[in-house]
């Protein structure tokens, strides 16, 4: 597991998912190095404005070695400030943290129950099982 860090990162997507929901795709500086679903970081706006508590969020995606998408549902003040974080602006990141899900063995079937953003951390995972080549099937429920 790799040592948490805090960096900051460039907010270079947002996709909505709903009407209060939306994928947040940040940019760092260097690669990010490997993640596992489960895993999550810390976010707060890198200017120290917003709430001072920093929100946790499951990684979503790797959409490249910079390259990092989290599932984010506004509910409060901290996930609003995040919403309006304009694209090319700063957002600061504690990753990673926690202890990622352990791969099941590829012959293992698998099944995913979660709802709303709590489905977030099980794409991710769904992901790196693929490329195990396993007779398992893989069963998402949401």
């Amino acid at each position: 597991m790799s040592k948490a860090r805090c960096e900051k990162a460039k907010v270079v997507g947002r996709q909505s998912r709903g009407p209060d929901a939306f994928i947040l795709e940040l940019e760092f500086d260097q690669e990010v190095g490997p993640i596992d679903a489960g895993q999550f970081v810390m976010l707060s706006l890198a200017d120290g404005s917003g709430p001072i508590l920093p929100r946790p969020f499951s990684f979503y995606g790797q959409s490249s070695a910079r390259r990092l998408t989290f599932l984010v549902q506004v509910l409060g003040k901290g996930t609003q400030a995040l919403a309006e974080v304009e694209l090319g602006g700063w957002v600061q990141v504690t990753l990673p943290l926690g202890t990622g899900f352990s791969l099941p063995e590829a012959s293992r079937p698998v099944v995913m129950l979660a709802g709303g953003v709590g489905s977030a951390p099980f794409l991710l995972l769904g992901e790196k099982r693929v490329p195990a080549n396993g007779t398992g099937t893989t069963e998402f429920l949401f």
